[in-house]
């Protein structure tokens, strides 16, 4: 009884919170690299084409563009042209809040990655440019060669001067730093792999790293 008074009393929902207050939020770029957080199109389902720029996120595979408000809700971008398809339905609203979103393609990611998994030749993420190094712990990273990183069904591998593969099952400590940085041990090594292009969505390789681990 006291731990659910306790739960009750410091309970809060940033969201709800939110669409009642409607606190304004200003600046130029409100939705820059909201691609770290949101991997899935809500008009064609597509995965990792989303583009932040400004206050818009866009769609690079049909086109679909919404706007992130000062309040921090999402709006349909209502000066885009139609679908480009002859016929096709107007573009759909999108989820109202980020967390809204990300519900929303939970399952779609799932169903993305059995698709991914019925290609066995053909890689599930990548490649993407990165470089990094090695080490133990604290100790100072050794600098690896820039390679290309791409996920496989059971291996993660790095195509370059020094090529190398990491089964999936055998990552320990699996992590995001700085957002940019996929870390994990293997072997007794960490290895600390940033991605070049700041807009790569690590946090995604990560989750779908967790999902080929289990059990299916």
């Amino acid at each position: 009884e006291i731990s659910r008074r306790l739960e009750q009393a410091i309970a809060h929902d940033d969201w709800a919170e939110q669409q009642r207050l409607r606190i304004p939020y200003r600046g130029p770029r409100r939705a820059e690299y909201l691609e770290h957080v949101l991997h899935v199109c809500p008009s064609c389902a597509a995965v990792a084409t989303l583009r932040s720029r400004g206050n818009h996120v866009t769609c690079r595979a049909c086109g679909y563009r919404v706007g992130y408000t000062t309040r921090g809700f999402f709006r349909l971008d209502r000066g885009q042209t139609p679908p480009a398809e002859p016929g096709a339905e107007p573009w759909p609203e999108p989820p109202l809040t980020v967390r809204d979103w990300s519900r929303l393609q939970e399952p779609l990611v799932e169903w993305w990655l059995e698709d991914q998994l019925a290609l066995p030749d053909t890689p599930i993420l990548g490649p993407v440019a990165v470089c990094g190094g090695v080490g133990y712990r604290r100790h100072a990273l050794t600098p690896l060669p820039a390679s290309s990183m791409v996920l496989w069904a059971d291996r993660l591998e790095l195509a370059g001067p020094e090529p190398r593969s990491f089964p999936i099952d055998e990552l320990v400590g699996l992590n995001v730093q700085h957002v940019s940085d996929l870390e994990f041990y293997f072997k007794g090594r960490l290895y600390s792999l940033h991605a070049n292009n700041p807009r790569t969505p690590i946090h995604f390789w990560r989750s779908v790293i967790l999902r080929l681990r289990a059990p299916r």
